[in-house]
């Protein structure tokens, strides 16, 4: 009786766990004019975007956004409230990002070309023949000028936690962008060491007069490689995806394994840092897009963007409920003991089919352990787990996938 209860205990723990544990009714949306932060700085249609949720503890990080060539902030809204809505505070930055590095560069004869174009739009020094972006206007300004506005106008959410004076705490900050902005990333981590990079569809800083991706990608950043993380399309419609992987090959990704294809994989994806899509559809630019435009973004039939689990990887959260919960058979598989306290058995009801990979997670989605296999049954060793209830992910051949939840009691 007492053990039926305790079951029955973990269960109600885990179903509420499985809720949202913020309010997303509470997330702050701000829309700001770079020139209301900055006299100096001409009047835009175009505005800074910012988001911060009260109800979520703060995990201490900003996160900051750079939209591709000729792109809005206020297009790209759906990855970043996700972010502010499990801890970060946020900004999607309106910078000069316009033409795109590639313009000038892609047939330039100097090798320094993008690095140049890209440091002088993110420092607003002169060191581009190519692009004409002064200290006022640069990425550093913009960004610093908007945080001051923030606090000063929110001095309770924090925001001056993210610049010390006249300079930006990089090291309590993620980079992130689309494009050029994902190149922009990149850069900035190369010259300061921040927590993370996200770099979607990018970069782009390949030169067809030296087939290579630009040097700079190869050169040390202070950021350690383990921070670098990059999502792309197979069938970019804009740029070429082998480029991009060349420059992710340059920025030293493969060393965290091979890429991914998410389309037939779950989290943690192998814990790789190189991942890619392969859906496609029709329109302007929208497989360049699709993984983080709003636009572009898949959703399901509940309006849900469905790279939400993929953006919670990028971002370094834990693998989410929605995912050990997403099941594609009726039939479930078959787990015994159960409770346990020792191995687990798992076998599938197909008879023509194999268990390709089995994964564990705790109850708040956290993957744990895994193994994978080519059998209808598989054992996993569960002596060293700590005791409590747990979700089995078990992803069959043909990219079908199961779960059942298992209890490890002692």
């Amino acid at each position: 009786m007492r053990n039926a209860l305790r079951v029955i205990a973990m269960l109600h723990i885990v179903s509420n766990l499985y809720t949202q544990s913020y309010s997303p009714d509470s997330l702050r949306q701000y829309e700001v004019r770079a020139s209301q932060t900055d006299g100096n700085i001409s009047f835009e249609l175009a505005k800074h975007f910012a988001w911060y949720n009260p109800t979520y503890v703060s995990n201490g990080t900003l996160l900051v956004y750079m939209p591709g060539t000729y792109d809005n902030p206020q297009n790209t809204t759906y990855f970043t409230s996700l972010a502010a809505n499990n801890g970060y505070h946020v900004v999607n930055l309106k910078y000069p990002n316009n033409p795109s590095a590639q313009t000038p560069c892609r047939t330039s004869s100097d090798s320094n070309c993008y690095e140049n174009f890209r440091k002088e739009i993110i420092e607003g020094i002169d060191y581009s023949p190519d692009i004409v972006v002064d200290t006022t206007n640069s990425i550093t300004n913009r960004l610093l000028k908007l945080l001051i506005y923030l606090h000063n106008n929110n001095p309770s959410e924090g925001w001056n936690g993210y610049y010390s004076g006249s300079t930006i705490n990089w090291n309590l900050t993620a980079v992130s962008g689309h494009s050029q902005g994902g190149g922009h990333a990149a850069v900035i981590a190369m010259r300061h060491q921040v927590k993370r990079v996200i770099m979607f569809a990018s970069p782009n800083d390949y030169s067809t007069v030296f087939n290579d991706g630009a040097p700079w990608t190869r050169k040390p950043h202070i950021t350690p490689d383990s921070a670098y993380y990059g999502f792309a399309n197979l069938y970019d419609d804009v740029v070429d995806y082998a480029e991009q992987h060349i420059q992710w090959n340059d920025l030293n990704l493969p060393i965290f394994g091979d890429t991914i294809r998410i389309n037939n994989s779950v989290c943690p994806y192998n814990n790789s840092h190189q991942l890619y899509t392969t859906d496609t559809d029709s329109g302007v630019a929208y497989n360049h897009s699709n993984m983080v435009r709003d636009n572009e973004t898949p959703v399901d039939t509940a309006g849900k963007p469905v790279y939400e689990e993929v953006w919670k990887y990028l971002l370094g959260l834990n693998c989410p409920t929605t995912n050990i919960n997403k099941v594609n058979v009726k039939e479930d598989i078959v787990v015994f003991p159960n409770p346990t306290n020792d191995n687990v058995t798992i076998k599938i009801p197909f008879n023509n089919q194999s268990i390709v990979e089995v994964q564990l997670h705790d109850i708040s989605g956290k993957f744990v352990k895994s193994i994978v296999s080519n059998k209808r049954n598989v054992v996993m060793d569960l002596s060293t787990i700590p005791d409590g209830l747990y979700m089995l992910l078990v992803k069959y051949e043909n990219n079908l996938l199961g779960r059942k939840k298992v209890i490890i009691q002692r």
